[in-house]
């Protein structure tokens, strides 16, 4: 490597104008050869980016800007939804910067205003709105050195209500791409939101750092374009001091699509080259996408792939109210081999039900009463990913509950899962004066457990059902063999899901230690229906034996 010195030519870069001071490099990575440097020369100071023919009406974005901003209809790119990109509120030169999603931005790393600086955008209708920057990550080369690409964070999230929509990015299959008609069109925008146009010609790898010395701007993949001083379009702009970390973009579908963010200026004889760090260069894709996806976002793309989302359910068997249960959720992308961007799903409980929790492998909840959003930054192809959550229902329920899932990539779509809350003896019991199992609060005889078991009134003293129908107590019915014993009791039909157990004991002497479980000695079992709710079942049991007595024992043991 030989170095060159020269003192009599210097390069704009960004809001810097220095002495130029550079070297030449054989290394294949450099984007620029020693012919370049003859070109180099001093690119004059002025107010704001330079358009061939500038008239405010057709190229300022706002009038009565910044006092008092309002949408200018008859800018050259009204039709074009650039609402995601703002300014720095309190600087001199009001320059620009670009959302990228509902909590991060895009600049120059040799600009980045100070933390606790605010941004300002103006809404889809003219709604001035403001944000906190909380803090800066920067994007990395191959050297992993620092290129003077620049990832802002937000203190706040901008809501969708909020009608300041980020930008996508320009997602082509090749760097050519960029450099074809129609994607090489651009929409240059500078500081105090003034607009051009420009055309990509070039890029290629900027060695930024030997122009800017004291800048710090390391070796970073750039787009390019060039303004011509003589031929040319009148709309036709050029960025200069002030301009860094302002966008180019390219209309797709009548969104901007970021493609550049201003790095530096180099003046020729004759021509005017803007040099933007080249936003889709996929190494830093990926790295804003694992940056944004700890606060669940990716980088959305401004050409889509359609593709299907999957998603199955996983509900337990039994839900017993007032206890909470775990519900999960898997989504799966088996499109190849397209990613899916920015998960979303979404659902709403009944009035009265809570969500404990949600949460998954870099998913981002917010549960804000009966409703629950969830977020993810992103799917690989053939990966699946789950949200799981933990939700309580403190009343016997039935529902269709509606998940809804989308991605960037896929519509919304929904699904019903039936959810089935059986009642509980936890909810059962939750308005008595007394919740305990063993409480007797009507003095009849019978505890708080033996009248959910039985279908009584632990508040009304009485040894039938409350609708009366029979006793509630097991007794013994006559039997047509004197070598058999009849009992018949009332049990709840599903008293396995609600984890009551009927269990028929004998005794011969009633000594506490000695009784023992009959289930394996009981010769018929049979049930007659009573109700929706309870069945009356007869035991048949070997009376040929000694003397015996026979008990009931009810056990609960619901639980989660």
């Amino acid at each position: 490597m030989r170095w060159l010195y020269k003192s009599s030519k210097c390069v704009t870069s960004g809001d810097l104008t220095l002495p130029y001071l550079t070297h030449v490099a054989s290394s294949a990575k450099r984007g620029f050869g020693t012919s370049f440097l003859l070109f180099l020369s001093i690119v004059p100071t002025v107010e704001a980016l330079q358009v061939r023919t500038y008239s405010a009406p057709q190229h300022d974005r706002f009038t009565s800007f910044s006092t008092n901003p309002a949408i200018n209809q008859s800018f050259i790119h009204q039709d074009v939804d650039l609402t995601g990109v703002g300014w720095l509120v309190g600087d001199s030169y009001l320059r620009s910067l670009t959302l990228v999603s509902p909590k991060f931005f895009v600049g120059a790393r040799h600009f980045r205003p100070a933390v606790g600086r605010k941004l300002r955008f103006v809404a889809a209708d003219g709604t001035i709105r403001t944000y906190t920057i909380k803090r800066y990550r920067n994007i990395l080369n191959d050297d992993s050195e620092a290129t003077d690409l620049s990832l802002g964070e937000l203190e706040e999230i901008v809501a969708t209500t909020d009608g300041v929509n980020f930008q996508p990015y320009l997602n082509l299959p090749s760097e050519a791409a960029y450099q074809a008609f129609p994607y090489n069109q651009l929409i240059v925008l500078g500081k105090r939101i003034r607009g051009g146009n420009g055309i990509t010609n070039t890029i290629a790898d900027f060695f930024g750092t030997p122009f800017t010395s004291g800048a710090g701007i390391n070796d970073t993949r750039t787009l390019q374009f060039v303004y011509s001083d003589v031929g040319g379009l009148v709309d036709d702009a050029y960025a200069e001091l002030g301009d860094s970390g302002s966008p180019s973009l390219v209309d797709v579908n009548n969104r901007g699509a970021i493609v550049g963010i201003h790095t530096a200026v180099i003046g020729a004889a004759g021509s005017t080259t803007t040099v933007d760090s080249f936003v889709p260069h996929p190494p830093y894709i990926s790295q804003i996408n694992t940056i944004m996806a700890a606060e669940g976002y990716h980088m959305t793309e401004a050409i889509l792939e359609s593709i299907t989302l999957t998603f199955a359910p996983t509900v337990p068997l039994i839900i017993r109210a007032g206890y909470p249960a775990s519900l999960s959720f898997e989504v799966s992308n088996p499109s190849l081999p397209n990613d899916a961007n920015n998960l979303k799903l979404s659902y709403s409980l009944p009035v009265g039900s809570t969500a404990d929790s949600a949460s998954g492998t870099l998913w981002l909840a917010d549960i804000d009463g009966v409703s629950i959003s969830a977020r993810k930054g992103g799917l690989a192809a053939s990966q699946s990913t789950t949200l799981s959550t933990i939700l309580n229902f403190p009343s016997p329920t039935s529902f269709d509950l509606a998940v809804q899932y989308s991605a960037d990539e896929s519509s919304a779509a929904t699904q019903q899962i039936p959810i089935e809350v059986i009642e509980s003896y936890l909810s059962w019991s939750s308005s008595l004066s007394d919740t305990t199992s063993s409480a007797d609060i009507d003095s009849d005889g019978l505890s708080n457990l033996l009248e959910y078991a039985f279908g009584g009134d632990p508040e009304v003293a009485s040894t039938t059902q409350a609708d009366g129908i029979t006793q509630l107590a097991p007794k013994s019915v006559p039997s047509a063999n004197s070598d058999e014993y009849k009992i018949q009791y009332l049990r709840r039909k599903d008293a396995q899901q609600r984890a009551i157990a009927y269990v028929f004991e004998r005794s011969p002497d009633l000594q506490s230690t000695s009784w023992i479980d009959l289930t394996s000695e009981i010769l018929e079992t049979s049930t007659t229906s009573i109700n929706d709710s309870f069945e009356l079942v007869t035991v048949t049991l070997d009376a040929s034996s000694e003397q015996m007595f026979y008990r009931m024992s009810v056990t609960l043991s619901e639980s989660e």
